[in-house]
């Protein structure tokens, strides 16, 4: 192969210039040039190659090449579409409310037969197996409400000069006639679910509790607000000692439906 066939091969290698003809024939002359190199080769190791190894050889070169370009693993490669079969999502799988909420105890209720059943063969009556299907749903229990009396024992002395009464344990609101776990209770309603008070009471009435009286619930929510002044007070002390304050002014819409008052 001469000097300018090298040049001329070094030209057409630019897509733009290509034909069908000159594909042809600078595949042969590569054809040609690689045949003679792997001859050399091998009469360099004392072997001489008939036209049939020859071949061979270029075969098995060219399936490597094939391979390497245009394998699984190379980004040329696309793997063929068929298009019988449609990628179908699979249905996700349906949870049960104990693997939804796995913070919610779960109670077990047992279902048996009143009267044991007859075997559809023998007509015997069936005995019980320990064997159980199982199914979940999820149950709410409606608040309950229950008055506490307390019961405070005395304790006196055999000379009959001293009387003691055990004392009341701690409470939000000493000598009130809600204990702590009413009050939270409706301080929580009110602020962190915006129920106002009267649809508190309403509610309480649907369950059982009727008549409760939503100016006391009022008055609740004041002394729970100084009762917890404290605890205002130390968080206001901590955030006027950031270098940088940030103020929330995000408005509420009024509850009776006004746009333009908050």
């Amino acid at each position: 192969m001469s000097q300018s066939e090298f040049n001329n091969l070094n030209v057409l290698t630019k897509t733009a210039s290509l034909n069908k003809e000159n594909l042809i024939r600078e595949n042969l002359l590569l054809k040609s040039e690689l045949s003679a190199a792997i001859k050399e080769i091998y009469r360099l190791k004392n072997q001489n190659l008939t036209d049939a190894q020859l071949n061979l050889i270029l075969s098995e070169q060219f399936g490597e090449l094939q391979s390497t370009v245009f394998g699984s693993s190379s980004e040329r490669y696309k793997k063929p579409e068929d298009k019988k079969t449609k990628n179908i999502d699979p249905l996700p799988k349906i949870k049960k409310p104990s693997e939804r909420y796995p913070n919610v105890p779960v109670r077990e209720e047992r279902i048996v037969f009143t009267h044991p059943p007859q075997c559809d063969v023998c007509e015997k009556p069936m005995t019980d197996s320990g064997l159980f299907e199982e199914s979940e749903q999820l149950n709410v229990i409606p608040k309950k409400f229950e008055i506490i009396k307390y019961l405070r024992s005395k304790y006196r002395c055999s000379c009959q000069a001293c009387l003691v009464t055990a004392p009341l344990p701690n409470r939000i609101i000493s000598g009130s006639a809600y204990s702590d776990d009413m009050i939270i209770d409706v301080v929580a309603s009110k602020y962190c679910d915006l129920i106002p008070i009267e649809r508190y009471v309403q509610m309480s009435g649907r369950g059982g509790l009727i008549g409760l009286p939503p100016q006391s619930l009022i008055e609740l929510t004041h002394q729970f607000a100084n009762f917890i002044k404290p605890v205002y007070e130390l968080i206001k002390s901590e955030i006027q000692k950031s270098r940088v304050l940030h103020a929330d002014e995000t408005p509420h819409n009024m509850l009776d439906g006004s746009t333009t008052k908050s």
